[in-house]
């Protein structure tokens, strides 16, 4: 495939930036008329610039204006200030249409403002590129909740089939065009044509690195690699392997600050606490909350209290999808003993009921219990401690800060200590007033948690990291808890 590098690929300073237009409501007519509010309900105009490549000609630059009426809606027109489009809530420019969005929908007109598609996009991406130009190829639109991407003709290359369509600024960084459907990924060419099946964990090009079309994929913990040639894939070969910075690179990393763990206490061994192995545990945790807070205290080299492990294996079944019986909320002792396996380094379980699970004919019901409520957790000591097989076991220490269950929901609902000290802080801190309740307490992760909340427990906990460039999950050695009461 030719590919045509532009100069600007590597520009990297966004030359074009667009001002956005405030929509003011229109004054009561009963109200006295001053000339504040006289200047409120004059149009506001905003004046804009499209840029595009020229393919064989000289680049097409053009100026437009957009004014906005009081009651927010929009028109567009020609830089001397003749009429293409009146009456809309948002333009877009392409090359050589207009996309236009009314009632909500988005439809296509020329660029004297005749309409040549109906209004049937959800919602379109034509982004511009960093260099303030945009891009002259494919634009996504989305169709029924599902995204395709039209040419700039207008017509329909890649169908409205897909759960997201990652289109590059560039075709030289990736010349076919990754598509995602039902958490999986492939790849159609940009003119359309199925290439790589939506099947694949991942999927991504290395085009700068690897001189031939290569589509790399992964499959659980498997990668291998899909080569392409004159727009035809050919059979998967595993000995195709992408490299390591390229795994770094394009790796979907499952939770925020993975690749730095993997890059700073993986690879390079530091036990240092730094903001983003903080932050790290703070959304791997956030995200598998209960994997902390029920895990039972044992020590090192013996096994947790049966009643506890009974109780976590089941909250951790009911985590993972399609384990849990939907029909008697049950789970059978092979499935207990993948989970142990996987948390506790053992499967060679004695099943036997519990206090919370009872054990018929290799069958766990759960009996019941409470357990209501979550932690933020905050990491504050982190240790290697080698081994003499070799193995790698960590130490990490981390405060919980308790919250109920429906904290978070209103300003007004009574909830936990903890909860109302991040609405107070919300109330008075101008850095926090436009925060959500989850967004506050993602905040203060950044700062020191213990300056607004209140410590309920301290975790220590012995574990190995297993897939930390994947799935990656902790299996622990040893767990303490202490009690911390507030001062």
């Amino acid at each position: 495939m030719k590919r045509k590098i532009y100069p600007s690929l590597f520009v990297f300073i966004v030359s074009l930036m667009i001002a956005g237009c405030s929509i003011v409501a229109y004054q009561d007519t009963n109200q006295n008329v001053t000339p504040n509010t006289v200047s409120s309900m004059v149009p506001s105009t905003e004046k804009i610039t499209v840029s595009y490549y020229g393919e064989n000609e000289e680049d097409k630059i053009t100026e437009y204006l957009i004014t906005s009426s009081p009651d927010g809606q929009k028109s567009l027109l020609t830089a001397n200030q003749v009429p293409i489009l009146t009456g809309f809530q948002d333009f877009d420019i392409m090359r050589d249409l207009v996309l236009a969005k009314k009632d909500n929908l988005w439809g296509l007109y020329n660029l004297t403002g005749e309409k040549i598609g109906d209004p049937i996009y959800e919602d379109i991406m034509n982004p511009i590129r960093p260099d303030g130009y945009k891009v002259n190829g494919l634009v996504r639109v989305k169709q029924n909740g599902r995204w395709g991407a039209i040419d700039q003709q207008g017509r329909m290359v890649i169908p409205p089939e897909f759960d997201f369509i990652h289109l590059t600024f560039y075709e030289e960084v990736e010349p076919f065009v990754k598509v995602e459907k039902n958490k999986k990924f492939g790849y159609v060419t940009r003119e359309g044509k199925g290439l790589v099946e939506p099947i694949w964990d991942n999927a991504f090009m290395d085009v700068l690195n690897v001189p031939e079309d290569i589509i790399f994929v992964q499959q659980g913990d498997r990668w291998g690699g899909i080569r392409v040639k004159e727009a035809r894939a050919l059979p998967l070969d595993w000995n195709l392997k992408p490299s390591e910075y390229a795994l770094l690179s394009f790796n979907r990393w499952p939770y925020p600050y993975q690749d730095n763990f993997y890059e700073q206490q993986i690879k390079k061994g530091s036990t240092k606490v730094a903001m983003e192995n903080k932050l790290f545990f703070y959304y791997y945790f956030k995200k598998n909350n209960g994997e902390l807070r029920d895990l039972p205290a044992f020590d090192r080299g013996k096994r947790p209290n049966w009643d506890e492990l009974t109780l976590y294996v089941y909250q951790m079944a009911k985590d993972k999808a399609g384990i849990i019986n939907p029909q008697d909320g049950t789970i059978t002792k092979e499935q207990f003993d993948s989970i142990t396996e996987m948390y506790f380094g053992h499967r060679d379980n004695s099943h036997r009921s519990s206090r919370f699970l009872t054990c018929v004919d290799g069958t766990y019901k759960p009996i019941g219990w409470s357990d209501q409520g979550y932690f933020i957790f905050e990491l504050t000591d982190l240790e290697k401690k080698p081994t003499a097989d070799q193995q790698e076991i960590w130490q990490a220490k981390l405060k919980g800060y308790y919250m109920n269950v429906s904290d978070g929901e209103s300003m007004e609902t009574e909830g936990s200590p903890n909860a109302q000290a991040v609405w107070e802080l919300i109330k008075k801190d101008e850095n926090y007033r436009p925060l959500t309740f989850e967004q506050a307490l993602d905040r203060l992760v950044w700062n020191n948690p213990g300056n607004v909340l209140k410590p309920t427990a301290e975790w220590t906990i012995e574990f190995q990291v297993h897939d930390p460039l994947g799935e990656i999950y902790f299996t622990y050695l040893s767990c303490k808890q202490t009690l911390l009461i507030p001062e």
